[in-house]
């Protein structure tokens, strides 16, 4: 835990970024939404980088051969439906489960 001249600090210190961080977006707008920008722009390909940025971190010494009958998620999809519906016989025809009607 924190002790309490550790949390005045830090209040004290958010308090000042904060007032200049508004003061600096009052009297030099296209500065601060530059700024703002490029961080939301380096946040996004952070989370979500394109193909081509992986490929340049990132290159494979070799990439593996596909197969040419390899079939991809689409065509297993497709020949799952393509199966018919089937009655599983369960344990139902009991005479114990049965109940008699008067």
């Amino acid at each position: 835990m924190l002790s309490t001249r550790t949390k005045i600090w830090r209040s004290v210190i958010l308090t000042l970024v904060a007032i200049g961080l508004i003061v600096m977006l009052i009297t030099e707008t296209t500065l601060f939404l530059g700024i703002l920008a490029a961080v939301i722009l380096i946040w996004y390909l952070y989370r979500r980088p394109p193909r081509w940025l992986i490929r340049l971190s990132h290159p494979q010494a070799a990439s593996p051969a596909r197969k040419p009958g390899a079939s991809t998620r689409k065509a297993k999809l497709r020949e799952r439906k393509k199966r018919r519906f089937r009655v599983i016989d369960g344990n139902g025809n009991r005479s114990s489960n049965k109940t008699k009607m008067p």
